[in-house]
């Protein structure tokens, strides 16, 4: 039985994560979620240089959209206080 706002192709839960199997592969039913490291370092690259988000798209390393999601995510969860 699945879970509500469940996705069956690809294994992806109600809060966002990701069966590290179905990363691996594309289902067709969703784009796959870029990687903990590259959105690290496009959050790190805006945090340091004060750019804004936008302009991630020109750099290469993701979309700013993805980047500044995973950063609010982060943030809610409480990874950046100890920094």
């Amino acid at each position: 039985m699945m879970m509500a706002g469940a996705c069956e192709r690809c294994d992806v839960g109600t809060d966002g994560t990701v069966n590290p199997a179905a990363q691996a592969i594309s289902m067709g039913c969703h784009r796959l979620r870029i990687p903990y490291r590259v959105a690290m370092d496009a959050i790190l690259l805006v945090l340091r240089t004060c750019m804004q988000w936008g302009a991630l798209d020109a750099t290469g390393l993701c979309a700013h959209s993805s980047a500044h999601r995973r950063f609010r995510d982060w943030t809610d969860a409480g990874a950046f206080e100890r920094f």
